[in-house]
């Protein structure tokens, strides 16, 4: 389907029992539901413009490995609770790069709802969530990054975040307002020896023209 526009329906466009379908740039506004996948497998979703319509955006229902990328979704649900993209007993699904707002939503204001804990290892990564959030009761999910209304990357894990390899930051590091943060180094095994943290500060250019170190300062 490409290029097809679709409005006042109870479903915008309906996609059941298939597979390897591709939806690209159509429009879908002002129905109950903008695009509906029920039981569709290996399907992409891209370039569509989904808004306006009155339960979900783009809904999910069994539906597994598709991939739903760079499509804009705006305003879709009702005044109290937005559903842009719905994702119900839905595995695998990679949902990236989209645009996702809502202007209206004050109880639930859901970018992307992973609605069940029988939606498993859906991957979420680079989708820019213009005013809503991401409520996630899946199994596995898979979180690569988001960007939020502030423009802030938001990284939503399901458990911890790990850096394996070294990692150089650019900007200031800051902990948000709450309970007591720990920062500490793991000894894994019993009787040896615990690791060392070192914090310090930059060490003095070379040159005739460098600069001195930096200060390292612990403040209270």
């Amino acid at each position: 389907f490409t290029g097809n526009t679709s409005s006042n329906s109870l479903a915008g466009f309906l996609i059941a029992l298939s597979s390897s379908v591709t939806m690209v740039g159509n429009t879908a506004s002002g129905n109950g539901i903008g695009i509906s996948a029920s039981s569709t497998l290996f399907s992409t979703f891209t370039g569509n413009a989904i808004s306006a319509n009155s339960s979900y955006g783009l809904y999910l229902n069994g539906s597994n490995s598709n991939t739903i990328t760079g499509n804009s979704v705006y305003d879709n649900g009702g005044a109290t609770t937005n559903n842009g993209i719905y994702v119900d007993v839905s595995d695998s699904n990679n949902i990236t790069g989209n645009t996702i707002g809502d202007t209206s939503a004050t109880t639930n204001n859901y970018a992307i709802n992973i609605f069940n804990s029988t939606s498993d290892t859906n991957y979420l990564s680079n989708n820019i969530l213009g005013g809503g959030s991401i409520n996630n009761a899946g199994t596995g999910t898979i979180f690569g990054g988001q960007v939020n209304v502030s423009g802030n990357y938001v990284v939503q894990p399901a458990g911890t975040v790990e850096l394996i390899a070294n990692t150089n930051v650019t900007g200031n590091i800051g902990l948000a307002e709450g309970a007591s943060r720990t920062l500490s180094v793991a000894t894994r095994s019993t009787n040896i020896i615990g690791n060392d943290l070192t914090v310090s500060a930059g060490s003095a250019g070379s040159g005739a023209a460098a600069f001195a170190g930096g200060v390292l300062t612990l403040q209270g």
